[in-house]
């Protein structure tokens, strides 16, 4: 992880190096930095849908770019549409704030997409794979909502989730919010996410039987 520390100060370089007007002279980078620099533009060019970078890499780039639209939205989708395996929670802890924010939001929109795209069978099946949400891109969202929070996950994806009947995304949402990260949310998100439940589900509220675990 620390390899990831090294890069910090490049990864600034690059984000404001896109901030410069068009037309002011952009200086070359500081000798102490040119190599990484040009390590992280190579990793960039290199980029490839057949070949993903690894997980560190991908944090590296994801921290580079995160204020430059349609290279960042390239990485999201790369993350999206090639991630059979979650970023950890360590690598999540390495993004910055910003680049957390545009991952979640785009995790949670596709979340809801694939639940609304299940209640219409008469989509074409490369729709459907578009949406697809997998084990591992669950996994990065539960770990996401660490730093983010939950409250759109209350408000907007479990509803869907429930109002579509998705029961499958349903059971693999909720293992992993109580497997991965139950004991680090706080008491009350808990307490919602289980008032929540129970409220959509229409099932009577023990107060006693919110606290188990």
């Amino acid at each position: 992880m620390s390899s990831v520390y090294q890069f910090a100060a490049p990864s600034v370089w690059l984000m404001l190096n896109k901030k410069v007007e068009p037309g002011v002279v952009i200086a070359d980078p500081p000798v102490a930095i040119q190599h990484h620099v040009e390590f992280i533009r190579n990793q960039f060019s290199s980029l490839s849908p057949e070949t993903p970078p690894t997980p560190l890499i991908m944090v590296i780039l994801l921290n580079s770019f995160h204020t430059t639209g349609d290279t960042y939205t390239m990485l999201l989708s790369m993350i999206l549409n090639t991630s059979e395996h979650p970023l950890s929670q360590d690598c999540i802890n390495l993004m910055v704030l910003h680049a957390k924010t545009r991952l979640g939001e785009k995790i949670r929109v596709q979340l809801m997409r694939a639940a609304e795209s299940s209640k219409h069978q008469q989509q074409v099946q490369q729709e459907n794979n578009k949406n697809m949400i997998t084990a591992g891109l669950l996994e990065t969202y539960s770990h996401l909502l660490l730093w983010l929070g939950t409250k759109l996950f209350q408000s907007q994806v479990i509803p869907m989730v429930f109002k579509v009947q998705e029961w499958s995304m349903l059971q693999n949402l909720l293992e992993l919010i109580s497997n991965r990260i139950h004991s680090q949310l706080q008491i009350s998100s808990r307490f919602n996410i289980l008032i929540l439940l129970h409220s959509i589900a229409g099932v009577c509220i023990i107060p006693t039987q919110l606290f188990i675990g």
